[in-house]
């Protein structure tokens, strides 16, 4: 049974097919999970409306990022045209961030979603030899 960290039994919201494709999205890679739902319809795989208070609830727990309470900087790397985080989340994120002292960098880019270009590579690099230079003190 799949539950949330908050209880909810997603199972309840989904039809056999909807259980089963689910079951196999956890093994596949991306190309593979949307060729199988391709053209599956919605209403094949909910058993149920995704809108009542329980389901919007835990999703908006599950999905919502901390945004303070971090012992360690962190290296944001946004796309400006992603369409899967469009960009006022992203700059909701790190407004938060900087209210909440989050000690965080971030580098823009106009890729899709995961893209990264020579500017972020270039940031992941610098970072990690900044964190591999810092000593802890956990």
């Amino acid at each position: 049974m799949r539950e949330t960290n908050s209880g909810l039994d997603v199972n309840s919201y989904l039809t056999p097919r909807g259980q089963e494709i689910l079951d196999t999205a956890g093994s596949q890679c991306l190309p593979k999970i949307m060729h199988d739902v391709n053209g599956v319809p919605m209403g094949e795989m909910l058993a149920r409306p995704l809108g009542d208070a329980a389901f919007r609830d835990a999703i908006a727990d599950y999905m919502t990022i901390p945004t303070s309470g971090y012992d360690a900087p962190i290296l944001l790397l946004l796309n400006a045209t992603d369409v899967t985080v469009p960009s006022p989340l992203h700059a909701t994120l790190a407004a938060q961030f900087a209210a909440n002292g989050v000690d965080h960098r971030s580098v823009v880019g106009t890729g899709k979603h995961c893209e990264l270009n020579p500017q972020m590579w270039a940031a992941i690099d610098a970072f990690i030899v900044q964190m591999l230079a810092t000593p802890t003190t956990r």
